[in-house]
């Protein structure tokens, strides 16, 4: 999830790709935010990034 929100996706979009439910999307972006400690998508997606967690 962090992987498209990182290239542009919307939570709607994400969804579509993933064949999952737009509420599924954003409970895992809840998860990883909570995880990383962070307080928004955009704070997870940097983060994850400077960890080499995810690459783009």
């Amino acid at each position: 999830m962090l992987k498209w929100a990182a290239v542009g996706k919307t939570a709607w979009e994400t969804a579509q790709i993933m064949t999952v439910s737009n509420s599924t999307v954003n409970h895992h972006l809840y998860n990883a935010c909570a995880k990383l400690e962070v307080v928004n998508k955009t704070h997870a997606v940097a983060k994850a990034i400077r960890a080499q967690i995810i690459t783009v």
